[in-house]
Parts: structure tokens; C-alpha cells; sequence
């Protein structure tokens, strides 16, 4: 028997997806402490010279570090959107008030790194 086309498996395809950071750098970085519910859950980094930021995720936070991951991937992808450098992307969301998911960055919590495998070496 025959079937119809709208009784066919729909075939899907992806049309854009928002541009992303690059997740690795090899430069010094900027960074600053995600605090969740009093506990800090991971670091939000950005380098100093390239289009690369990323949430450092602290294995030690649990799922609470997991969820802030997701919540900052967004609100990366987000400052990208609206054509913020890492760095500024990193500035803008330093001192925004505290999210249910993904927690919020002190204001004046700043540090620098050598490099994000230092960063991972130290924090993570």
C-alpha cells in the first residue's frame, strides 16, 4: 500500500545556529567566580586577545556546576549575538543580579591566568 506524503517521516534541518566563542585558547585569560547558592559552581573565562570565552565547570559543585554550564553556553552565545568581544562579554555579565541557573559573577572578583590549561590547572 502506498502512503501519502503527509504520512512520511518528517526530515529536519538544522537552518542557523547562534555563533559561539571558541571554547579553547592558548593566550592569558580573563576570569571571574559563578557563585550558585552561596557556592562557587565554576569560572567564567574570557582570553585577553582572542574571540574565546567558556564556564570553567568545578567537578566538586555537582549538578548545580552542570546547570550553570548550560546557562552560561546561552548567555555566551547571547553577548556573541549582540557582537560583544569575550572579554566584554565576560565585563557585561561581572556584577548582573543572581539567576536561578546559572548563578551570577561578584563584581570585582577579577583574575587573570597565564593561559586557560593554567586556569584549568589551578581552578579546575
Amino acid at each position: 500500500m502506498r502512503r501519502g506524503p503527509m504520512s512520511e517521516d518528517p526530515q529536519f534541518t538544522t537552518v542557523s545556529m547562534p555563533d559561539d566563542y571558541a571554547y579553547r585558547t592558548e593566550t592569558a585569560v580573563v576570569y571571574a567566580p559563578v557563585i550558585r547558592g552561596g557556592v562557587t559552581v565554576g569560572h567564567l573565562w574570557a582570553s585577553t586577545t582572542e574571540a574565546a570565552a567558556g564556564f570553567l565547570a568545578l567537578p566538586a559543585a555537582g549538578t548545580a556546576s552542570r546547570a550553570a554550564a548550560f546557562a552560561w553556553t546561552d548567555r555566551l552565545r547571547e553577548s556573541k549575538a549582540q557582537g560583544l568581544t569575550a572579554l566584554e562579554a565576560l565585563r557585561h555579565w561581572t556584577g548582573q543580579p543572581d539567576d536561578p541557573k546559572a548563578g551570577h559573577v561578584p563584581a570585582d572578583a577579577e583574575g587573570q591566568a597565564p593561559s586557560l590549561a593554567a586556569l584549568e590547572a589551578e581552578k579546575g
